[in-house]
């Protein structure tokens, strides 16, 4: 075992915290979204389900219900169904 001593490799420093690239913080905005709505529809038909339903209150669900199925659409022009 004589001669030059080998260097060691290097170690490899590992970053604590990766932030999310474009692509994961877009399909996390439209998980968001696609629940919001799914919530927003579960919420329409509990209240339209009751007894004495309240009609102003219902059709301002209906319209933000709509505005983020709006939403929604101009934000998925990428497919979720390849991602976890």
């Amino acid at each position: 075992m004589s001669g030059p001593v080998k260097r060691l490799k290097p170690i490899k420093q590992r970053k604590p915290f990766v932030s999310p690239g474009r692509y994961e913080v877009r399909l996390k905005r439209l998980r968001d979204k696609k629940k919001k709505v799914e919530i927003m529809e579960s919420l329409i038909e509990m209240h339209e389900n009751r007894t004495n339903p309240d009609v102003e209150y219902i059709r301002g669900l209906k319209r933000r219900a709509n505005e983020v199925r709006s939403q929604l659409r101009v934000l998925s022009t990428t497919d979720l169904s390849d991602r976890p």
